[in-house]
């Protein structure tokens, strides 16, 4: 089996667990730890086949910071962690690019929806990891 066809197995399994909590994050404002932990886990394999390098440790600083300010829950950098540290620099470059335009849809959907604007919104980001990821995937079973 090739290193892509085992990190393309491992991804869609991880999004098929990413599925569920951006089902929980949307319908409920939270995702159970034991999903979370069970992405953790298996993008362990990942990081052992990936190099990681300073590309994947700067965004999970700025991730610290974000949680730290309150801009995003515990889930949310529970899962972007283990997914920075596992995907080589195209697959984070990848995932933020769709991750933040979706989130950045889902904040205009909200504002439309509430009439209403502040920092501390509680708009889901777990469906916009799931999205990053599902490009992530697409690109990986295109090459």
């Amino acid at each position: 089996m090739k290193i892509i066809d085992f990190q393309l197995i491992m991804l869609l399994t991880i999004l098929a667990f990413l599925a569920i909590c951006s089902y929980q994050d949307l319908r409920y404002r939270i995702a159970e730890n034991k999903y979370v932990f069970m992405i953790a886990l298996l993008c362990i394999p990942l990081i052992l086949i990936n190099d990681i390098g300073i590309f994947q440790i700067a965004p999970i600083v700025l991730l610290v910071l974000f949680y730290s300010l309150g801009w995003m829950g515990g889930a949310d950098i529970k899962v972007l962690i283990p997914l920075m540290a596992s995907l080589p620099i195209f697959g984070i470059i990848i995932l933020w690019k769709v991750a933040l335009m979706t989130y950045i849809g889902f904040v205009i959907a909200f504002v439309v929806r509430t009439r209403s604007i502040s920092l501390k919104m509680e708009v889901p980001f777990m469906p916009s990891i799931f999205m990053g990821v599902l490009a992530y995937v697409v690109f990986l079973a295109m090459q």
